[in-house]
């Protein structure tokens, strides 16, 4: 992933305050999924719950408008291409995908459908290639091998239990 992220960049720098949330995101993101299969243990249908999850996440960041005293342009709510964007972040960033991730996790488990996020990078480069005409270089190929073959090799034979 490394190889595909950084290839292109002419300089790298790391940003220890960028990092640590990077971190801290991945961490939260490995509890949410445990969390999920939890709930679907439950029997609990995939669309409600997680229609209930993002209910109460909005009730949970709107103190942040207060705390951090944001402010609204609702002026910017008028223009098309504004309401297009929040359209497509809501739906199909957020609705459709957290659906499509929580029926994974009840599906396959909470392991297994994590092991695929890491084919995120590979699926990137050939969504770049078809739709902003980028090439490939030699380190995004090997990237791009590396990262399938990881994936290959941690799930082939895999038994056991899930989380």
């Amino acid at each position: 992933m490394f190889l595909i992220s950084f290839s292109g960049a002419p300089d790298f720098n790391l940003s220890p305050a960028g990092d640590a949330l990077a971190l801290a995101a991945a961490v939260l993101w490995g509890g949410y999924s445990v969390v999920v299969k939890v709930i679907s243990r439950f029997g609990y249908n995939i669309i409600q719950s997680t229609a209930k999850i993002f209910f109460y996440a909005l009730i949970f960041i709107i103190p942040e408008l207060f705390i951090f005293k944001s402010s609204w342009n609702f002026a910017a709510f008028s223009r098309p291409e504004v309401l297009g964007y929040i359209l497509f972040l809501g739906v199909l960033a957020s609705c459709v995908c957290f659906v499509t991730w929580n029926f994974s996790i009840k599906s396959i488990g909470a392991s297994k459908t994590s092991v695929y996020i890491y084919l995120l990078p590979a699926v990137t480069v050939v969504f770049s290639l078809m739709f902003l005409d980028e090439k490939i270089t030699l380190p995004v190929a090997f990237g791009m091998l590396l990262t399938v073959a990881g994936l290959i090799i941690s799930q082939y034979g895999k038994t056991g239990a899930d989380v």
